[in-house]
């Protein structure tokens, strides 16, 4: 089974184990292993769309889907409250936030591209997280 790449705190919890040396920093400092910029710059790397892009009212495809994109990894691997998310692209309302996380899940299940795009995303974070621990 191959292992994903997971919060320090959850690793141990699972796994009652010593922390992975990549981590302890990370921990010690207690900065968390993603940032709000990683996702951003890997949300627009993929899909073309800028934070300005998500926080307008427009519902054109992409804008929708980059949005999706961004509201699942700030609250799933960043731990955003979903009030928070939403201030964060435009005012949304909290129940906006469930849907788009919802969205994202169902779009993963359903449409190959988009679960490309998404393990793109996550792929871009994740490298990007290694890289400045």
């Amino acid at each position: 089974m191959q292992e994903e790449l997971i919060s320090p705190y959850v690793y141990v919890g699972i796994r009652g184990a010593d922390i992975p040396v990549k981590f302890r920093n990370s921990i010690q400092n207690k900065k968390p292993l993603y940032t709000q910029q990683m996702v951003l710059e890997a949300v627009e790397e993929i899909m073309g769309i800028s934070l300005e892009e998500m926080q307008s009212k427009y519902r054109f495809k992409q804008i929708v889907q980059a949005r999706n994109m961004y509201c699942y990894y700030m609250y799933k691997h960043l731990g955003w409250t979903l009030v928070h998310i939403g201030k964060s692209i435009g005012g949304r309302d909290h129940t906006t936030i469930i849907h788009n996380i919802k969205v994202h899940d169902d779009m993963c299940y359903s449409d190959l591209e988009f679960e490309k795009k998404s393990l793109a995303i996550k792929n871009i974070i994740e490298w990007k997280m290694l890289n400045t621990i």
